[in-house]
């Protein structure tokens, strides 16, 4: 565990309720932090339970990084805390050694953290869970988790992280309060990303990319991600304006249709923000707003709609065995029909 844990300036808000529930003594005995990937989620857990386990709290509300706790918290052998994660091949669970990386959390893990909560905390504070990612746990380690989280032991508190917390049941999520991470403003993710040695005019294709996830922006910085969401929309809004041939267009997104319509997705839900609310919508590719605008006002909003249910099937059939190549140049015609419609 990375210790201190890095902050982040959108974790402002929820770290002031988590410091508020401590401050007047009203810790919850389970937390669900949940929100998309590349929010700094764990980083944000990692915070939280060095501070409950701190001796002597910073005045700013921070674990000091220099008492025993501290110290053996960075050291990885602190008896109070315990991590349930993901594990790697090699790795020993139940007596065995697993011969390839684990894709879940395992009911033999729960019950190694639950048999470690059982015990009184040896240093007099809290006794503090980690689970993460809290959405990969199997139902039977879910199940077996919902007894602790319903007869909870003294001074025990579980942190639990999911990016999808729907897939958590519903039992569980009932009894752990809710620390929501949204989104943070663009302008706050592009001055974290400049201070990261991102340039200006990256910024914004990296983090429509990343879907305003500075973590995951940052990440993609110095990829070709950048490029490729380029093309695409090149190839998106030729059609769209009747220009660009639309089974040329099919034969490039074939490749990597995925990744394709789900930015097409993005782009036609901005269109239709723009052509009901105007200039003042709030889009979700704000970098390609210039472009997007004109689009928008030759567009008819119910064929719109229309094509946009039928993007959303296609990306459904993509997890079958259809021809991708067919299924874009299907796609592809249509939205060039569109185009050409009188009054689109």
């Amino acid at each position: 565990m990375p210790f201190p844990a890095e902050t982040y300036p959108w974790h402002a808000a929820p770290w002031a309720l988590a410091q508020a529930a401590l401050g007047s003594d009203r810790v919850p005995h389970a937390w669900l932090f949940a929100g998309a990937e590349g929010l700094g989620k764990l980083a944000f857990a990692e915070r939280l339970a060095a501070r409950l386990l701190c001796e002597t709290p910073s005045a700013d509300g921070d674990a000091c990084g220099s008492c025993r706790g501290c110290r053996l918290l960075a050291a990885g052998s602190h008896p109070d805390f315990t991590r349930v994660r993901l594990l790697q091949k090699g790795e020993r669970l139940a007596g065995k050694t697993l011969s390839s990386d684990s894709t879940s959390l395992r009911i033999d893990q729960v019950r190694e953290m639950i048999a470690t909560l059982s015990l009184s905390a040896q240093y007099g504070r809290y006794k503090v869970a980690l689970l993460a990612p809290a959405d990969l746990l199997v139902p039977a380690a879910a199940n077996a988790l919902l007894k602790t989280l319903e007869e909870p032991t003294a001074n025990t508190v579980l942190i639990l992280v999911a990016a999808r917390p729907w897939r958590l049941p519903a039992t569980v999520r009932s009894r752990c309060q809710v620390l929501g991470f949204a989104v943070p403003a663009r302008a706050q993710a592009e001055a974290w990303l400049a201070g990261r040695g991102v340039a200006a005019k990256d910024a914004g294709g990296l983090l429509g990319l990343a879907e305003g996830r500075p973590l995951q922006a940052l990440e993609l910085a110095g990829s070709d991600a950048v490029a490729a969401r380029a093309a695409t929309f090149d190839g998106f809004a030729g059609v769209l304006e009747g220009r660009a041939d639309p089974l040329s267009v099919a034969a490039s997104w074939a490749g990597d249709a995925a990744q394709r319509l789900r930015w097409a997705a993005g782009w036609m839900v901005d269109l239709a923000r723009l052509a009901s609310v105007g200039e003042q919508a709030v889009i979700d590719s704000p970098d390609l707003a210039a472009r997007l605008h004109p689009l928008a006002q030759r567009i008819d909003l119910v064929q719109l709609f229309n094509r946009l249910d039928q993007l959303q099937e296609s990306r459904r059939l993509l997890d079958t065995q259809v021809n991708t190549q067919l299924l874009c140049e299907q796609l592809l015609l249509d939205w060039d029909a569109l185009a050409r419609r009188p009054g689109a």
